[in-house]
């Protein structure tokens, strides 16, 4: 006796390619559970860290922030006090509109305060990737130039044997450094320990040109009459910033910054404070 096939085995005679579509649609599916289970546990280990048990039972996060930086952290208000507070949030939701302490630091303070537990981590136009054997950071919550500036209107200005000013010791000298090496060798580096005394300098005609970060340039450029020159060095990204001890919170800290970025919030919150 010949049985009758089953509906399911012609149906797979006809249409062969049926197993594999299956198959792949199958392979998909476990594949998004796995990202999404390996991203849900990288959260939970983030909060089961003995950094945020810390900050649970306190009942506040420690953020080390300047209060002169225009537009970032000034006074009370700023696009860095803002995202501080979004962090502070997320940690304490419980706590949410009052989870954070800020503590105003320089930034030589840094390093002291975060290894002695005065703060927990720190905002304050941290250049990410700076010293990394000893900070932590976050991802990037914002893209800053570097700009070589000028005390004239002529932005094609010469860089002919110039003697170019920097702040010792900063992100810019190393920009500044880069540039001398690749482009430009016949230029002297003159490092200064205060922005008064380099743009003195350049107004004076002692050096041709300075090398400083955008947020500075535009905090300084109507005081001391700054012009951009067309040369510009490889832009600085910022970054929360914490002990490599506490690196778990630059996880939840990069978690916050990319729900910001997805939501536009980021967008926003740069247009309101940085225009």
């Amino acid at each position: 006796m010949i049985r009758r096939r089953r509906k399911y085995t012609k149906l797979f005679g006809k249409f062969p390619k049926l197993y594999t579509i299956i198959g792949a649609g199958l392979l998909f599916v476990l594949l998004i559970i796995i990202l999404f289970s390996a991203k849900r546990c990288e959260k939970l280990s983030a909060f089961d860290s003995i950094e945020v048990k810390l900050i649970e039972k306190r009942g506040v996060l420690r953020v080390g922030i300047r209060d002169d930086l225009l537009g970032f952290s000034n006074g009370s208000e700023g696009l860095e006090i803002e995202l501080a507070k979004r962090l502070g949030d997320y940690i304490l939701p419980d706590k949410a509109g009052n989870s954070v302490e800020f503590v105003i630091i320089s930034s030589r303070m840094l390093g002291t305060k975060l290894s002695d537990g005065s703060i927990d981590v720190a905002i304050m136009q941290l250049p990410m990737g700076w010293n990394t054997g000893k900070y932590a950071y976050s991802s990037s919550y914002y893209k800053d130039s570097c700009v070589l500036t000028i005390s004239s209107t002529d932005s094609k200005q010469s860089l002919e044997n110039a003697e170019i000013g920097v702040i010792v010791d900063t992100i810019c000298e190393s920009r500044l450094d880069s540039f001398i090496s690749e482009k430009a060798p016949k230029v002297k580096k003159v490092r200064y320990a205060t922005y008064d005394i380099m743009f003195n300098a350049l107004n004076s005609g002692k050096i041709d040109a300075c090398v400083l970060t955008g947020a500075y340039y535009n905090m300084y450029r109507a005081k001391y009459s700054l012009y951009k020159h067309e040369v510009e060095l490889k832009p600085i990204e910022y970054a929360f910033a914490s002990s490599v001890e506490n690196a778990a919170l630059m996880e939840i800290a990069s978690a916050v910054i990319a729900d910001l970025k997805a939501s536009g919030e980021l967008d926003s919150l740069v247009k309101e404070y940085l225009g």
